[in-house]
Order: structure tokens, then sequence, then C-alpha cells
């Protein structure tokens, strides 16, 4: 036996930076059967390492993508602050309004540099994001929320709703020969998680169009579906995400799923 463990203080080469553990040189003894046992756990615990890394280094690409179509905010949002205040000045209220709205959607965006924010923050960032497209299309667009403002403080990550109202206007409701259609959201809080649906009125789309909407390089969703179902599956679990349904020529319903946390 003690040869054994003089064996095991042999064969041991440790990596702490990964946690990668060459397996110990085991006998048929007692101290066999634990180092077995030992083998096995280590094992585990890197496969747990790696999942854990991978699953950080996906949710950080993907906060990068977001970041990027962002288009370099702060000095947007600045820049609309000084047209805002020009628009003032020269008595031409339309552009300062326009200017006024953009920021508020821009300021909103930033969010003071938090990735999760309150529901409420992402209703406004929505409702900004609709007025400045009213502007540009002439009010061919309603928004409704009908969202209890009980569930207002609840966190939710940032920049999840906006895109899929976007999708909801872009692909859906410009593609009706009016091209102005409605978008209504609702919320509800049931055994602890809540749901969100954005339901419009636009064009649909055919089954199989719905089983890519949730696929890795989808090219006709903005900057993607995919992008916000993997945020929240990896950020809360596989039991959360999107879900979409549609009737062609009736309109379209996405229903977002994540835990009620304050």
């Amino acid at each position: 036996m003690h040869r054994d463990i003089c064996m095991d203080v042999l064969c041991r080469k440790r990596n702490f930076s990964n946690f990668e553990i060459e397996p110990l040189c085991n006998g048929t003894d007692e101290i066999g059967v634990l180092t077995d046992s030992f083998n096995d756990m280590v094992r585990q615990i890197s496969g747990l390492l790696k999942e854990q890394y991978k699953l950080g280094y996906e949710i950080k690409d993907l906060e990068f993508q977001v970041l990027q179509s962002q288009i370099n905010p702060h000095f947007l949002y600045n820049t609309l602050d000084m047209i805002y205040w020009l628009g003032i000045d020269n008595e031409a209220p339309d552009v300062a309004e326009a200017a006024k709205e953009l920021g508020r959607f821009y300021m909103l965006s930033l969010g003071h540099g938090e990735t999760i924010v309150s529901l409420k923050n992402e209703l406004d960032h929505v409702a900004a994001y609709v007025n400045v497209q009213n502007m540009r299309f002439e009010d061919h667009f309603k928004l409704t929320i009908d969202v209890p403002e009980e569930l207002y403080d609840y966190k939710i990550i940032k920049i999840i709703l906006q895109p899929l109202v976007e999708n909801a206007i872009l692909h859906g409701i410009r593609e009706k020969s009016s091209e102005s259609g409605e978008i209504t959201i609702k919320a509800w809080l049931e055994d602890g998680v809540i749901t969100i649906s954005i339901e419009d009125d636009g064009i649909g789309m055919p089954e199989e169009k719905l089983g890519t909407l949730l696929t890795r390089g989808e090219k006709n969703s903005g900057y993607g579906v995919w992008n916000i179902h993997e945020r929240i599956q990896l950020s809360y679990g596989t039991q959360y995400g999107l879900r979409y349904t549609s009737r062609l020529y009736i309109g379209t319903t996405v229903s977002i799923t994540f835990p009620a946390l304050l």
C-alpha cells in the first residue's frame, strides 16, 4: 500500500490555471478505489469549468453583437441633444422633437452601462423607438402597451423587446399594402415566470419561415431573433426564451419568457 501511495505522488501532474489534472495511478486496494473516485470527480469538475467558460464567452460575444448594432450610442446621443437645442433656438419644433425622441432612444439603449434593466426601461425603449418610426413614416404604427404597473420593476436583459418590435414593423407591418398597422405588448406573471407577448397585425409568415427564426445566422430578421433567444437561455436556462406563432396575412405573435427577478 505504501508503494501505491508513493507511485500516486510521482504520477501527479496539476495545472491549476485550467484545472487539468492527469489521472492518478491507481492500485487494486482501498487506495485504488479512492483514486478512481478522485479521478472521476476531477473529470466532472473540469467539464463543468469548461462549460462555464464556454457559456460566459458566448454571452459576451452576443453582448458585443448588440453593442455593435447600437453604432456608438454615446456619440449619437450627445449629437442629438445638440440638434434638439438647435431646433428649439431656430423655432423648428419638428426637428427638435425628432432629435429629442431619438436621443431618448439611445439614452435608454445605454442603460447606464448596465446589462440588466427594469421591464419599465425596456417598455420605454420600445415606445421611443416607435415614436421615431412614426415621425419617419407619418404615424403608420399604433403601439398599445398593456402591462400591469406591478411588473415594471422586474428585471430583464437589456435590448430584448425593441429588436422584436423592429422586426414586427419592418418584416410584418410594412410588408402590407397599407404599410400601417398595430402592435400590442402584454405581460403577465404566473408561477414565478414572466411572459411578454408582442402581437402585430402584419403580413404574417409561412410555417417554414417560423422554423428558421430561432436558427443562428438567420439573415432576414434584423440582427437575429436567435441572438435574443440565445441570450435569454444562456442567462436563465433553456426552459426560457422565445416562441413564435403566425398566420399568413393575419399577423405574428412572439412570446418571451424569463424568471421573475427583482
